[in-house]
């Protein structure tokens, strides 16, 4: 009877993620795993409601309210009625603020919650952003890019939604240090200051390896130590 919130981060290969998943909807479903596909679009809607960001995605106002609710509605009747687990999220939810991430949970309440972030080496992660920014008619320089951190949870594409720190300090509950971690030994300087053990919300900063002069998680896990495909950290709670 778990319940599965994935809020990014952005350009982690979520859209593929989310492409499977729907596509893989029915055969969950009989497993006994809820992802919710109707109406289309519900859990894009539903992270911009979170973030009260209806007019910066240029969606009608109409089509927004209360879509949270609506798909948390979808999961509590699935998880109370079957015993299953269920899985919703998009990218858009890792630039919310403290007080938006807590409400969002609040409207599963009562259930067993896992938050989950995935990421990616900060080098891939920063210009694939900003090239995201340039599809999206930014002509900002890759010099000029990413050289602010924005308060207002409806700025898109900024460190806010970007920083794997800052994005797990303004989810709520405890967490614990990724398990798992890729090969990325030029990022292994900036990876090992922390010491072992170390949760990811507490961790010590150090300076990314991109050269923008952003701080990037410590958290005692070594990027060269171990195979995989990246570092997914996990936050568990009961809502």
């Amino acid at each position: 009877m778990r319940v599965v919130v994935h809020v990014g981060l952005t350009k982690t290969g979520t859209t593929h993620l989310q492409g499977l998943l729907a596509a893989h909807a029915p055969a969950l479903l009989e497993a006994g795993v809820l992802y919710p596909v109707r109406p289309p679009g519900l859990h894009f809607r539903g992270a911009v409601d979170v973030r009260g960001s209806a007019e910066v995605f240029g969606l009608p106002a109409e089509e927004v309210d209360g879509a949270w609710a609506r798909l948390c509605a979808q999961v509590r009747a699935h998880v109370e009625s079957t015993g299953g687990d269920a899985l919703i999220g998009h990218e858009v939810l890792a630039g919310a603020t403290p007080e938006q991430a807590d409400r969002a949970l609040q409207q599963l309440e009562g259930l067993e919650v896992h938050v989950v972030v995935t990421a990616r080496e900060p080098l891939g992660l920063f210009t694939a952003s900003w090239q995201e920014s340039l599809k999206n008619r930014s002509t900002t320089a890759l010099g000029d890019y990413g050289r602010t951190e924005s308060e207002s949870p409806q700025d898109v594409w900024d460190w806010r939604t970007l920083d794997l720190r800052l994005v797990l300090e303004r989810w709520p509950s405890t967490s614990r240090a990724p398990s798992r971690t890729s090969p990325w030994a030029w990022w292994r300087p900036s990876c090992c200051a922390g010491s072992t053990g170390t949760s990811a919300t507490s961790a010590p900063r150090s300076t990314g390896a991109c050269g923008s002069g952003r701080s990037w998680p410590t958290s005692g896990w070594c990027p060269g130590a171990a195979s995989g495909s990246g570092p997914t950290p996990t936050r568990s709670r009961t809502a």
